[in-house]
């Protein structure tokens, strides 16, 4: 069974970007979070007012062989920076929720529109920022976060492992040594992880999203998955939404590299891509360009069934 937590935020608090215009300020917004069925320490990246990443510790009680074995599955929220701080952000409610069974901590803050996270092979958590005049105008980095003593507060302020992106950073994923990360309108940069998670990355190469002109919707989220019976291959799930909102999509993108051969191809709006991508060791190549769906206006989410990688 799926918890759905309400975050409800104060009166006078702008709404995160990316929430839709039915919200106004002081409203909630359900969020279904799987945690009674999540595996131990997931992360559940979510947007919110503040420039601070918060974390959610829920603890359940299960009877095991006459014992009562206690548990704690976390969730990390991140807060858009707006430079106004707030002793308490949101409040976790709502039926079937027990406010008392969560902590919230402040896991980092300082952070500037940390929108993306991934899971580092540590366990550490990679976060991309976005630093300058605002969100869109700013240069994109990656910086990693750690809490050795897994008391939900990070262990220091973080280590820069990659600056020099483009700005408006929206989404990192981690596939083995490779790290993807992209933006709206902005290219899908493929990054190579150290021999340890404490090293830089380094560049591998983009994947290049090319508009033929302005784009309401552009690409903005990523998913990825180990490429079924293969090694060292990697699904990768991104989408080119539609082209305005009142009018059919009618023209098409195209799909271009910088250092990653195979990654072409014509992407036609209101649909989501999987392109498989290949880690030879020393360089990387794409292949299997597929058109999963269409007909959808931004489709901004995605996730794989734990069981079956469907």
């Amino acid at each position: 069974m799926c918890a759905c937590i309400p975050l409800t935020w104060p009166e006078g608090h702008p709404l995160p970007i990316g929430w839709g215009g039915e919200q106004s300020e002081g409203s909630s917004k359900i969020l279904p979070t799987g945690l009674d069925s999540a595996p131990h320490n997931p992360f559940y990246p979510a947007k919110h007012p503040g420039n601070t990443l918060m974390m959610i510790a829920k603890s359940n009680l299960l009877m095991s062989s006459g014992q009562i074995v206690r548990f704690t599955v976390s969730m990390f929220t991140a807060f858009l920076c707006l430079g106004t701080a707030f002793g308490q952000p949101f409040t976790v409610q709502g039926p079937g929720v027990n406010a008392s069974d969560f902590r919230i901590t402040t896991f980092a803050s300082g952070l500037d529109f940390p929108l993306g996270m991934a899971k580092l092979s540590d366990g550490s958590l990679l976060v991309a920022i976005s630093q300058g005049a605002n969100f869109f105008s700013s240069t994109g980095s990656l910086v990693r976060l750690v809490d050795t003593n897994q008391d939900g507060i990070a262990d220091g302020p973080g280590t820069v492992l990659y600056s020099g992106l483009p700005g408006s950073q929206t989404a990192v994923r981690v596939g083995g040594n490779l790290v993807f990360v992209t933006s709206q309108t902005k290219p899908i940069t493929v990054l190579r992880a150290g021999a340890s998670p404490s090293d830089p990355l380094t560049l591998v190469g983009r994947i290049i999203i090319n508009y033929p002109g302005s784009w309401y919707h552009p690409n903005s989220a990523l998913s990825i998955r180990q490429t079924p019976g293969q090694t060292n291959s990697y699904d990768l799930l991104f989408q080119v939404g539609s082209e305005t909102n009142f009018a059919v999509t009618t023209r098409s993108a195209t799909l271009s590299n910088a250092n990653i051969p195979g990654a072409s191809g014509t992407l036609p709006g209101d649909s989501a891509y999987l392109l498989t991508v290949t880690d030879h060791g020393t360089n990387v190549t794409a292949a299997n360009l597929t058109h999963l769906a269409n007909g959808l206006r931004n489709p901004a989410g995605y996730a794989f069934h734990p069981a079956t990688g469907d």
